[in-house]
């Protein structure tokens, strides 16, 4: 009797976390969230004068993403800010709103595009 107990397969258990019935919009403002989190950690800035990148809480924004949420969707947070960027919203260190610059990468490309990665690891 105890054995039909421990072995007696449940029917629906699997079915609530399945991947496929996560919370959609849940996600979305999650990883929204957190890329404008890394735009206003952007903004908090301060240069000093032997580098032209300005030392930021950006850093802090990406890990915390990377704590917080999935793999896949901070990495998706990281490329959203990223992109925003990109195409001319004002969230880059202290307004900037290019990530190139008379056809170069500016002088904090290098560590914008490595945000991403940084935050899915």
């Amino acid at each position: 009797m105890f054995s039909e107990v421990v072995w007696k397969k449940p029917t629906l258990w699997h079915q609530g976390l399945s991947s496929d019935r996560l919370n959609y919009l849940e996600r979305a403002i999650s990883i929204t969230f957190f890329a404008g989190l890394t735009a206003l950690c952007a903004q908090i800035a301060f240069a000093v004068p032997w580098t032209p990148v300005p030392y930021t809480f950006q850093t802090f924004a990406v890990l915390a993403t990377g704590v917080y949420l999935r793999r896949n969707d901070a990495f998706v947070s990281g490329c959203v800010y990223v992109l925003a960027g990109a195409i001319g919203a004002p969230v880059f260190a202290e307004g900037g709103d290019m990530l190139f610059d008379s056809g170069k990468l500016i002088a904090s490309g290098g560590y914008l595009i490595s945000f991403p990665i940084a935050s899915a690891l």
